[in-house]
């Protein structure tokens, strides 16, 4: 038997990921090796796939996911056992690790979507064969829980607009290939009645997220349509699109099938406030909707024109209509004071609000604080903020009736020295389930990080700080740190001062019995926190 971490077997198939890392000690069970040597055998292991139980095929599944085994996959799911195959269930928890985010290899994803295809295009072109054979019984695949944020995904990662264009094409074909055979049958023989006496296939419902833009509107655009009543269903949990039209934003929204959608995320698509209003009725037949994230929209309250104030109400009218809302994201809609308008007229607290760069007035932090949204808030973004003297006691004030829930802070670009961060501090270490500081784009130095560290050291649950470089890194003097939206900030950065800065900063962790926390001054840790995993 093979050490854990080695190549099993034979060679992989192509885009086998042979050199990943061991996952956990717990994915390296005996029974899980051998299960990756079995896989590992093609065709063999398909013929072994008719003598094995139907309690072995979740473990199977997860070593050739693993492994990059395309054709055993195939296979697997070809006879999958059970109703269900979740994506969720059988990879996103082994031991302490995710296959999902450890950049799922497109070959895998696509050799199930492509096995789905060939087993109901078997069932359509011989509905009554096989009843004495092992049959496939899935009725559900779910998908959903692919990750998106990986920058470093590389070519052999299935990106989440991959697989949303995967499925799209894939539920395409199998419609066409039903009307061909329904086409056939008919020809063929008819039953008392006149209508086909063929058996009609049951289908197979695909739960995913799906990510859309201008490329790729069309093709989804015909799935979710023709598709609707086809043997391979879409439906839709997270809907996300990009730089799309107001008419094809609602053309999409029409046709997703309502129940089941817990978030729409329309971003860089330009809808203005006059986009916004005729978008969002549209939103209002999913009632089970939690997540709504218009950032980059166009909205700007301080160009006041005729339509402004209607458009306002309209907007508020419409996020009123949606009783289950729990996490809202406006950033960089230009609201001056006008929050309370805006969140007025919803129903019930949200729980995650993102406010950044909104150009928030005192005025507006002030409403927050005394709303309903308050004490239930469990993730605040008011990055892009100016907090000097103006907005700095009302944002201490919004932490201190926040303090009982709040999980996750984002307060990146908003100008915080040294003093303003010490200002803020007792506010801050009040919030004692305080999970996530972003603080990045802010102009501290080393001694203030290392105040932020020995203060925070009573919040229990901080797990993650993602923190500036410190201005006494930057090679030019004085030190004028670039914000963050500059291109060319890192390269002005010394390097060896700030690993020295790191280095410190760990031992203080571990010399503080906070050695599982992670101080980083990169992004790419926080981009993968979402509202839904706090």
């Amino acid at each position: 038997m093979p050490g854990s971490g080695a190549a099993v077997g034979g060679p992989a198939e192509s885009g086998g990921l042979r050199a990943r890392a061991p996952l956990a000690g717990a994915m390296h069970s005996l029974v899980f090796l051998c299960a990756r040597r079995l896989v590992s055998y093609c065709p063999g292991a398909r013929r072994a796939l008719d003598l094995l139980p139907a309690e072995l095929y979740p473990v199977l599944f997860q070593a050739a996911f693993l492994d990059g085994r395309t054709l055993a996959l195939r296979d697997l799911v070809g006879t999958w056992p059970f109703p269900v195959l979740s994506f969720q269930r059988l990879l996103g928890h082994r031991g302490r690790h995710s296959l999902l985010e450890e950049k799922p290899s497109k070959l895998c994803v696509q050799a199930i979507i492509l096995a789905v295809v060939a087993h109901l295009r078997r069932v359509l072109e011989e509905p009554c064969r096989g009843a004495s054979e092992r049959r496939c019984r899935l009725r559900v695949l779910d998908m959903t829980g692919l990750q998106d944020g990986d920058t470093d995904r590389g070519p052999e990662g299935m990106s989440l607009w991959s697989g949303t264009v995967a499925l799209a094409k894939a539920c395409i074909e199998v419609s066409k290939h039903q009307s061909e055979c329904l086409k056939r049958g008919s020809k063929r023989r008819k039953g008392p009645s006149g209508t086909s006496a063929a058996l009609q296939p049951v289908g197979v419902e695909v739960r995913a997220d799906l990510f859309v833009n201008g490329t790729s509107y069309g093709v989804l655009r015909d799935a979710l349509q023709t598709g609707a009543a086809g043997p391979l269903r879409l439906k839709c949990r997270d809907f996300h699109a990009e730089e799309l039209s107001v008419a094809g934003t609602v053309s999409l929204l029409e046709s997703l099938e309502p129940a089941g959608v817990r978030r729409v995320d329309l971003r860089f698509n330009n809808l203005g406030l006059g986009g916004l209003c005729a978008v969002l009725p549209h939103l209002a037949r999913f009632t089970d909707l939690l997540s709504l994230k218009l950032p980059y929209s166009n909205v700007d309250v301080r160009r006041l024109t005729a339509g402004t104030d209607a458009g306002l109400r309209c907007l508020a009218t419409q996020l009123g209509r949606l009783p289950c809302l729990k996490e809202l994201n406006l950033g960089s809609s230009r609201l001056s004071g006008k929050l309370r308008q805006l969140l007025g007229d919803l129903q019930a607290p949200l729980e995650s609000l993102e406010l950044a760069f909104c150009y928030l007035l005192p005025g507006d932090l002030a409403f927050l604080s005394q709303s309903l949204h308050a004490p239930a808030l469990r993730k605040l973004d008011l990055s892009g903020h100016d907090f000097s003297e103006n907005l700095l006691q009302p944002l201490r004030h919004l932490l201190e009736e926040t303090s009982a829930s709040l999980l996750h802070l984002d307060l990146m670009e908003c100008r915080l020295t040294d003093a303003r961060l010490e200002a803020l501090l007792p506010a801050l270490c009040r919030c004692s389930r305080l999970r996530c500081l972003g603080l990045f784009g802010n102009p501290l130095s080393t001694p203030g990080l290392k105040t932020l560290l020995r203060k925070t050291l009573v919040l229990p649950d901080l797990r993650l700080v993602v923190y500036p470089y410190p201005v006494d890194c930057y090679i030019w003097e004085p030190p004028r740190p670039p914000s963050a939206s500059d291109h060319f900030f890192e390269d002005v950065v010394d390097e060896e001062r700030f690993a020295a800065v790191s280095a410190e900063l760990c031992r203080m962790l571990a010399s503080s019995g906070r050695a599982d926390a992670v101080w980083t001054a990169s992004l790419c840790r926080h981009g993968a926190l979402d509202y839904f995993a706090l």
